[in-house]
């Protein structure tokens, strides 16, 4: 998998007010399944602690990182979603897809 293959989306945290923090937040490094399947995305996580400030650049390392170890038993590696089939010229498929990613990065680290 070359390095132009993956995309990368990062989730902020947020104050009540909508105001972005330094601390704290998400990165998703994202491609289509080797396998060929054109609705299935692998996807790696990183969590940057809520007491370390957010760096883009070692989120999308450790993301990355987790995306070419692939699937594991441990859950350390990457993960296999189920999704439309990603259409990079087509920017309401890509949002929708970053739509379906964030939702489900939400959901495995804070379980809500």
């Amino acid at each position: 998998m070359k390095l132009s293959d993956v995309n990368f989306l990062h989730v902020r945290n947020y104050t009540d007010d909508g105001e972005i923090l330094a601390n704290g937040g998400l990165t998703i490094a994202f491609t289509e399944a080797l396998d060929g399947a054109k609705d299935t995305l692998w996807a790696g996580l990183s969590k940057c602690s809520d007491r370390d400030s957010f760096s883009k650049r070692i989120g999308r390392l450790i993301a990355q990182g987790r995306l070419h170890c692939g699937p594991r038993a441990d859950g350390r590696g990457a993960h296999v979603l189920k999704t439309i089939p990603l259409d990079k010229a087509a920017p309401k498929t890509l949002r929708v897809v970053r739509t379906q990613l964030t939702n489900w990065a939400i959901e495995k680290v804070y379980g809500h």
